[in-house]
């Protein structure tokens, strides 16, 4: 998984001690039942990113596992709560939300996930990502929905060095 801030001036705010900058997590869920994806902020009040809404919600985003038989797991947390107020999104938003609660326990395959990073005085431009995953463990209790993501594993289970293409393997290629 990528680990590095795109940005000079993301780096230096997460090596100062004593910081202004608020780095948020944004979480957009895809599936193929919903109308639009559900988009989500860690933060205390919406964002708007490249003119979507970002629903602010309690969310915690762990650090990968370091399990070296698969690939990486990361933990997540996210608040279980209702419909509330959904005045401050648009009307196409409205129509298409989905509280969390409905997106995880409802649909049979597994809702996918581009997690970014970015920082409150920057908001479309993304710090780290987006890095797509895919919910591989669900538990929804009722404050919180606890899950773990996990990027294609597609890349991490290919053998290495390769298949081979010398004469002996592939006469064909070498004549």
């Amino acid at each position: 998984m990528p680990g590095h801030l795109k940005t000079t001036a993301a780096t230096k705010a997460a090596v100062q001690r004593d910081r202004e900058e608020v780095f948020l997590t944004c979480f957009t869920v895809t599936h193929p039942e919903l109308a639009q994806p559900l988009r989500m902020v860690s933060n205390t009040e919406d964002i708007v990113r490249n003119t979507k809404t970002y629903v602010a919600m309690p969310l915690e985003v762990g650090l990968p596992d370091d399990d070296p038989d698969r690939p990486p797991r990361v933990p997540v947390s996210i608040e279980n709560w209702g419909e509330g107020d959904l005045s401050r999104l648009s009307p196409e938003d409205q129509a298409a939300f989905k509280t969390p609660m409905e997106v995880f326990d409802t649909f049979v395959d597994p809702p996918e996930v581009d997690l970014e990073v970015i920082m409150a005085s920057a908001p479309d431009e993304p710090e780290m990502g987006p890095i797509r995953m895919q919910f591989t463990s669900v538990e929804i209790g009722e404050a919180m929905i606890d899950g773990e993501l996990s990027a294609d594993d597609g890349f991490a289970q290919e053998p290495y060095p390769g298949p081979s293409f010398g004469p002996k393997e592939t006469p064909g290629l070498h004549r």
